[in-house]
């Protein structure tokens, strides 16, 4: 996604009533507060609030976040005023429901008297609030369907069985749903489940939480994204074998939540294991969805919302942190109801999508709703060759191998265009293989950890040699561990940032012949105090992965080829990074 283009809270409305009275998803959206201008930022927190029957309703409660510390010492101007509005922010608050610590936002009963928007004029006009906002109820997100149309053609446009000859997926990854429950008995889903939440009632599962499908959305929309394959049963989902977390968020029979609680599922899941996460709700307008958002990315995890179904260009917001996903149809065009333009990260098929329902039967649905959950599928695919992909590096792929259907690039109608699962695993298979370990063999070390290995960051590991002048034996060695997506590599590469602290060293790298049961040397230069080499394995690079851990191994050593007249020198590595396919 490209944040920093400016964006306004515009949007249209639609609702389209199906059988069980599940209403369409409304497509909404506004800015990360840090891009807006202040005469726009205090037009989005005084905006007037209107419900819309079927699609955001008032619920008689508020959500409310205090400013938060940068921003009220900005606007104070020193640390100890920013904690008295911090106080006095919350002292302030009455009748409140719920306090959500983990991101510092309230939930509070509106005061006996007072309609959602006085009390958010009220309180927004003491300047201690980052925002005030409805506990929007809020609704699954649908359009009608063909019940009779075909089977998974999407699965063919997306390129997934060419994909699946690359990787099928992986049990070692969770990917998660916010929304109306599972059917634990489906014979496509129930094999993959493991403990949910349900966030309406805040108890998990393993406490007596019901996390059982209590509306039917929340079982196509499961099935979209992580139906087990190759099982001789049903469907299949973008992955064969991926773990499936219900995060159940309403108790209601019609699917309507509180937004609170689709909020609340959502860190929920990542602080439970989850790596995806996404939501086919409306509600995305509320700022809780971007805090949301940052918060699954900061605890490592990537957030998923629907862009809606009312065809609105939404092209004057973005959320900083949330892929918002559009939905195409068989002919590879934007789907009908779907919304388009800037704030939409990535499209994904949406229009009669065949997938798991209520009871143990399949089918038909259609919407941005089943668009989220099958880019959901393809995230946690992407995730799943290299656990060790960070949330930036696993939306970066997702985007940047989505077939581009306009202007080349990220382009203000599609995104960056349809999700393809072909194109995305090839890019993911080349995609950086980080340490999972590292050891120092010889030299003591002086600072650091693995994560300074990730990054060309100036964090290094820092080791010294450690022994006395004029020895010329190596008196570095750091061993680096990663593990392979892959067990056979036709490309096989390895690119480490290092320096020394003195001249006269031999910078040598070594890789672990798994076949030979030996290192062998595969570079040797001088050691610079600005050392950056990447290493290309061209003969049987597949000797160092290891069979059955797909493990690989690499030296740096360091060593003084001839008499050096000091007592000490280090060695300092920044980076240490694979890349494969």
């Amino acid at each position: 996604m490209s944040p920093g283009k400016r964006r306004l809270l515009v949007k249209k409305f639609l609702t389209l009533k199906i059988g069980f009275t599940c209403l369409a998803l409304i497509a909404v959206a506004s800015s990360s507060f840090a891009d807006m201008t202040k005469e726009e930022l205090q037009s989005f927190r005084h905006r007037t609030f209107v419900q819309r029957p079927g699609i955001e309703e008032f619920s008689g409660k508020m959500i409310v976040r205090p400013l938060q510390f940068n921003d009220a010492v900005e606007q104070t101007g020193s640390n100890v005023a920013a904690r008295q509005l911090h106080k006095r922010a919350i002292a302030r608050l009455q009748s409140v429901v719920r306090y959500y610590g983990d991101i510092d936002v309230y939930v509070v009963r509106l005061p006996r008297g007072m309609d959602e928007n006085a009390y958010a004029g009220q309180m927004l006009a003491t300047g201690d609030y980052e925002y005030v906002e409805p506990d929007w109820t809020v609704y699954p997100a649908l359009t009608p369907n063909d019940p009779f149309f075909g089977t998974q053609w999407h699965h063919q446009t997306m390129h997934s069985p060419q994909g699946w000859d690359l990787w099928t997926g992986s049990s070692s990854i969770t990917c998660a749903f916010t929304d109306t429950g599972v059917d634990h008995n489906h014979a496509d889903l129930g094999p993959a489940l493991v403990p949910g939440y349900n966030s309406a009632s805040h108890t998990r599962e393993v406490d007596g939480g019901d996390t059982s499908d209590i509306n039917g959305h929340g079982t196509h929309v499961a099935g979209d994204g992580a139906a087990i394959g190759n099982n001789a049963v049903g469907v299949v989902g973008e992955g064969w074998n991926f773990r499936i977390m219900p995060i159940r968020v309403t108790n209601n029979s019609d699917g309507s939540a509180a937004f609170s609680n689709i909020a609340e599922g959502g860190r929920w899941a990542v602080d439970n294991g989850a790596k995806v996460i996404s939501a086919s709700y409306s509600g995305v307008s509320n700022s809780l969805t971007q805090t949301t958002g940052d918060y699954v990315r900061q605890h490592g995890g990537l957030y998923m919302y629907a862009a809606g179904n009312d065809s609105s260009n939404l092209s004057s917001f973005d959320w900083a942190d949330v892929v918002v996903v559009g939905a195409t149809d068989r002919g590879d065009v934007k789907a009908s109801f779907s919304a388009f333009g800037h704030a939409v990260d990535v499209f994904a098929p949406g229009v009669n999508i065949y997938s798991t329902t209520r009871g143990g039967s399949y089918g038909f649905l259609s919407g941005t709703s089943m668009a989220t959950p099958i880019a959901n599928g393809v995230a946690t695919l992407i995730w799943s060759t290299n656990l060790n992909l960070t949330s930036n590096q696993v939306e970066a792929i997702l985007e940047e191998s989505c077939r581009d259907l306009g202007t080349a690039g990220n382009d203000d109608f599609w995104g960056w265009g349809r999700v393809d699962v072909y194109n995305a695993m090839q890019a993911a298979r080349l995609s950086s293989v980080l340490p999972t370990s590292f050891s120092v063999f010889r030299g003591t070390q002086v600072s650091g950890s693995l994560t300074s290995l990730f990054n060309s960051d100036d964090d290094y590991v820092v080791v010294q040699n450690g022994v006395t002048a004029l020895r010329t034996e190596s008196p570095i060695t750091v061993t680096i561990i990663g593990t392979s997506p892959i067990q056979v590599a036709s490309i096989f590469n390895f690119t480490v940032e290092n320096h020394v602290s003195i001249t006269g060293l031999t910078q040598r790298i070594e890789f672990y012949d798994f076949v030979a049961a030996r290192y062998e040397e595969e570079d040797a230069r001088s050691a610079t105090t600005a050392d950056s080499v990447t290493v290309a394995i061209g003969t049987s690079p597949s000797r160092f992965i290891e069979p059955g851990t797909n493990l690989v191994t690499s030296q740096v050593r360091i060593r003084a080829d001839g008499p050096v007249f000091t007592n000490s020198w280090t060695s300092s590595i920044d980076q240490a990074v694979w890349s494969m396919q």
